[in-house]
């Protein structure tokens, strides 16, 4: 889970072979997007979004899930996220509601938590305008990921219930 939220490009093998719900009532309330057995996970109209964006080296790992009996497997399908790409483009000094983690000084890098809960709360480079993957992650941002304008779009036109996955503008400076 440490490597995924890195950023790191994993193997099948390195995301859980199969998960287990032992509350069903929870798990029947959950949107598409939740956390799987600790990964970023989707389902539904988000995956199906997702299937059709630019992901990237990464993309979506089909992961079975299974009644707490473990043998009935519960109707899918349900994926997590391989999440392969890392931007360079969070301004810490340019955004709001912020809290320093750690810095790690030999190596120049700080992490920071963010906790924006209105548009334009955290700012980026232009950086993140650039062509390429529609999903990202900053390695100096924590928890926080980062999707294209496309993406939004189709997220938006698809009418995806947010759930977990709170959608926030960001703002670009130079």
């Amino acid at each position: 889970m440490q490597r995924q939220s890195r950023g790191e490009t994993l193997k099948r093998e390195d995301f859980p072979e199969a998960c287990y719900v032992f509350d069903p009532k929870r798990f029947g309330e959950i949107k598409d997007f939740f956390f799987l057995g600790g990964f970023a996970a989707v389902k539904g109209r988000l995956a199906e979004v997702l299937q059709e964006a630019d992901l990237g080296a990464g993309g979506l790992i089909q992961v079975p899930v299974f009644e707490a009996d473990k043998q009935t497997e519960l109707p899918g399908p349900f994926y997590a996220l391989n999440l392969t790409v890392r931007k360079d483009t969070f301004r810490a000094d340019e955004s709001v509601n912020l809290n320093a983690l750690r810095t790690i000084e030999r190596a120049g890098m700080e992490l920071w938590q963010q906790y924006a809960n209105e548009n334009d709360q955290i700012a980026v480079s232009a950086l993140a305008l650039e062509e390429g993957p529609d999903l990202w992650i900053d390695p100096k941002l924590k928890s926080t990921l980062f999707l294209s304008g496309a993406l939004m779009t189709a997220i938006r036109q698809a009418r995806i219930k947010e759930g977990y996955l709170r959608l926030l503008r960001c703002r670009i400076v130079d």
